[in-house]
């Protein structure tokens, strides 16, 4: 669990450095956007979406590699991969919870994204 904790705190770091290099990059545009009448909250879910794709595909390529490595290992023969983990092997929950975790990486940075937007939008604006 400790890990799963590091690697969402890591996950959190690198999303909101992303969006306040975006919001840096297009301050320009996005002051043109409020000058024509945008919100915040228009603009912070132009940077959700797109800051979700990447995610996705991040999630996805990463699904498919653990995946892959599963498989292989799997194949290598359970027995082994038991007794070098000490104890028995993945259980179908497990797989169910493996498989979840790109979905809800995805989900951790969509709204960390929008959090970390709309922050930096209103010390800003």
């Amino acid at each position: 669990m400790a890990l799963v904790l590091l690697m969402a705190a890591a996950t959190s770091a690198a999303v909101v450095l992303a969006a306040r290099g975006a919001l840096d990059t297009h301050r320009s545009t996005i002051e043109t956007m409020h000058g024509i009448g945008a919100t915040d909250q228009q603009v912070a879910l132009l940077f959700q979406r797109k800051i979700a794709l990447d995610a996705l595909a991040g999630a996805v390529a990463g699904g498919l590699a653990a995946a892959l490595a599963l498989i292989v290992i799997g194949a290598g023969g359970l027995a082994m991969a038991s007794d070098l983990a000490g104890g028995p092997p993945l259980r179908v929950s497990d797989f169910v919870v493996l498989a979840l975790m790109p979905v809800a990486a995805v989900l951790l940075a969509t709204l960390v994204a929008r959090f970390a937007v709309l922050s930096a939008l209103h010390k800003v604006i």
